[in-house]
């Protein structure tokens, strides 16, 4: 026979709590905020590809459309709401936007509007993703019980600790 090795996650038990002997409740993301950022998270990838080998290419054969794919790899990762696609996505959503107000100061008058329309597609899937991720923390917050509120060391109108 073998033994379990100790540092092997699966030879553990898995963690629960002492009272009910039922695992910890779990936040997650809301399903409407989820559907919210797929829904624009997609809106963005058509505007891209249409905008940029369609509407208004920069030049002929231009290969400016490839800027969607990381948005098309995000959409699984959306769609099961994994937290860590949200916050990756809370950071590359800049570059998209900083690339909008760029393209805004563009001479071309289409350019401009089409700018503007992705402007305003990234700053809906920020709220959206910024929002998800708040609500989340939130959550999570709530079901965290506060190891230090009835410890008997600190007091209760937060003066410091009480002596015993």
């Amino acid at each position: 026979m073998s033994q379990a090795d100790p540092g092997d996650a699966k030879a553990l038990p898995p963690l629960q709590t002492p009272s009910s002997g039922l695992p910890p409740p779990t936040a997650s993301l809301e399903p409407g905020l989820v559907r919210i950022s797929l829904l624009i998270c997609g809106l963005m990838v058509l505007y891209g590809l249409a905008w940029e080998a369609f509407i208004d290419p920069v030049r002929e054969g231009s290969w400016l459309w490839l800027k969607v794919i990381p948005l098309a790899l995000a959409m699984p990762g959306l769609a099961r709401a994994k937290v860590y696609t949200y916050q990756w996505m809370s950071l590359l959503i800049w570059l998209y936007l900083c690339e909008a107000l760029v393209r805004i100061a563009s001479p071309s008058v289409s350019e401009r509007w089409l700018a503007l329309g992705w402007l305003v597609l990234g700053l809906a899937l920020c709220g959206a993703i910024l929002l998800a991720i708040q609500r989340l923390k939130r959550q999570q917050k709530k079901l965290t019980p506060n190891p230090s509120a009835n410890d008997g060391l600190h007091d209760p109108q937060g003066d410091g600790p009480q002596k015993k």
